[in-house]
């Protein structure tokens, strides 16, 4: 995720700064996550309520922001940016297939299907869910 250009080799962020992106992430959604346990436990309405304002926020989050700054509020606070594999701006339809993996993961869980896992092949190349669409 984050893109230096010494050369033409562009260098990848390491497990630390993507955790920590991430932590400030669940940081900056704090305040939405007890709403959303009431939502999911008042009513089966209120599950798929509190699923559908996650997806939108998701949404805003993981397409927008990526395309509009180049990442999420965390990635963007540890000066981290998503980029295409030659180190250009990702654009929405890269966005959204990037997001698509992370997407049907949601909706499996929306409809209560058991976890559904992908796998890192290697600690070098980036998760399968942030290689759809060319990104990195």
């Amino acid at each position: 995720m984050r893109v230096l250009r010494s050369g033409d080799e562009l260098s990848y962020a390491g497990f630390w700064p993507r955790l920590a992106a991430h932590l400030l992430d669940l940081a900056v959604l704090a305040p939405y996550l007890p709403v959303a346990l009431w939502l999911s436990r008042e009513s089966p309405r209120g599950f798929v309520a509190s699923q559908v304002i996650g997806t939108v926020i998701a949404i805003v989050f993981e397409i927008y922001m990526v395309t509009r700054f180049g990442g999420s509020p965390g990635k963007l606070i540890m000066k981290l940016r998503v980029a295409k594999l030659d180190g250009g701006r990702v654009g929405y339809g890269q966005a959204l297939l990037r997001y698509s993996v992370l997407g049907v993961t949601r909706f499996c869980r929306l409809l209560r299907f058991p976890r559904v896992r992908f796998i890192c092949p290697t600690p070098i190349s980036p998760p399968s869910h942030q290689r759809p669409g060319g990104s990195i």
